[in-house]
């Protein structure tokens, strides 16, 4: 009962913490020995896994900065990705211009040929 209670009472200090940054997203800390990383931020909540409140708390402040950061770098995101759109956009024209020319430049050239021939 009294790990129950400690997982509670950081839960609390941490959602706290979280509210004060006006962060919309709750707090869970679920120690798992067998979890495959510390702690992540999935479907509106920050996950900690560390056993060691210590540990919980670096994996928090861990979590909060990358949450933070992800809002810095979505420009860049969101930035290149339209990018990347305006690219497709453009190598898609130029490829349709060139499969309709292609037959064009086929068939002059086989006329150029048969009449050289001539």
């Amino acid at each position: 009962m009294q790990e129950n209670t400690t997982t509670t009472k950081l839960e609390v200090k941490m959602q706290k913490l979280v509210e004060s940054f006006n962060i919309p997203l709750r707090v869970v800390w679920s120690p798992d020995p067998e979890a495959e990383c510390h702690g992540e931020i999935a479907k509106g909540c920050i996950m900690i896994f560390d056993i060691d409140e210590e540990e919980a708390w670096d994996t928090f402040t861990h979590e909060l900065i990358e949450y933070k950061l992800k809002k810095v770098t979505n420009v860049y995101r969101e930035t290149v990705n339209a990018l990347i759109e305006v690219l497709q956009k453009v190598a898609n024209n130029e490829k349709e211009s060139f499969i309709e020319s292609t037959p064009v430049l086929i068939k002059a050239v086989e006329k150029a040929k048969h009449n050289h021939s001539k």
